[in-house]
């Protein structure tokens, strides 16, 4: 105990401690059992340095909670308002809410426009032609491409034929006709085919547009309009089964 008491005096003096750090070395060296003393030495400081480190601890947290219990409720303005303590212990009152600014309004978030979807520009015939892949053996019949746009009425506005496949002859042919897409055109009573001899889609049309075309070569036939009988019965024209409806002032049969 008397180790003890003098150590806990020496603490408060570092010059004494070391004194007397220095008196129980020497004394352990002479002494038969200085291990076991040391081994003393050290429980001791480790016990101390627990207490008082334990000690302060508690007593900052002590301090810390009387002096918020005594600054918690200040008067501001004849009202009580909650009073908030910094880390330094000083304590600031907190603003009174009558008198508070009006609260920020949060705009809302601008919705951005879907973009608008140009749809792609048709770009309009200009000259109001159509071109199909003609069967040259059919235009020409006449011995001369002129003949054949003269006869035709200003239908065919051009053709170009070219040789293609040994003796089989092919061709274009441009119409004048802005609503070829819904036309089909006969020429001396055959279709315009295509170069393998089918129709082409844009020609494959209703059969109440289409228009039939009298060679002036072959003697024309007559609308049978004053005779009943045959007026809307099927006639051949051309190797194609067709009913006369009239006939218009261009040498056309509208069937």
């Amino acid at each position: 105990m008397g180790i003890i008491f003098r150590l806990y005096q020496a603490s408060k003096d570092v010059e004494e401690l070391e004194i007397l750090l220095k008196e129980m070395k020497e004394s352990c060296q002479d002494n038969s059992s200085s291990q076991v003393m040391l081994v003393h030495l050290w429980v001791v400081v480790t016990v101390l340095g627990v207490l008082y480190y334990t000690w302060r601890f508690f007593r900052t947290r002590l301090l810390k909670s009387l002096t918020h219990t005594s600054t918690s409720d200040t008067v501001v303005s004849g009202e009580l308002v909650p009073a908030t303590t910094d880390d330094a212990g000083s304590s600031t009152p907190l603003p009174n809410p009558n008198t508070l600014p009006n609260p920020i309004t949060i705009p809302k978030p601008i919705t951005i426009p879907k973009p608008i979807t140009i749809p792609k520009p048709t770009i309009p015939n200009p000259t109001g032609y159509g071109v199909f892949v003609a069967n040259v053996p059919t235009l020409c019949r006449y011995r001369t491409v002129n003949q054949l746009l003269k006869k035709s009425g200003g239908l065919i506005k051009f053709i170009m034929p070219r040789r293609r496949r040994g003796h089989r002859r092919y061709g274009f042919a441009i119409f004048k006709n802005k609503d070829y897409e819904r036309r089909a055109l006969m020429l001396n009573g055959h279709v315009l085919t295509g170069p393998r001899g089918e129709t082409p889609q844009k020609m494959v049309v209703e059969p109440a547009y289409k228009q039939v075309l009298i060679d002036d070569a072959k003697p024309k036939v007559k609308p049978p309009v004053q005779n009943a009988q045959q007026h809307g019965k099927p006639q051949i024209l051309g190797n194609k089964k067709c009913v006369l409806k009239h006939y218009n002032t261009k040498g056309y049969w509208v069937v």
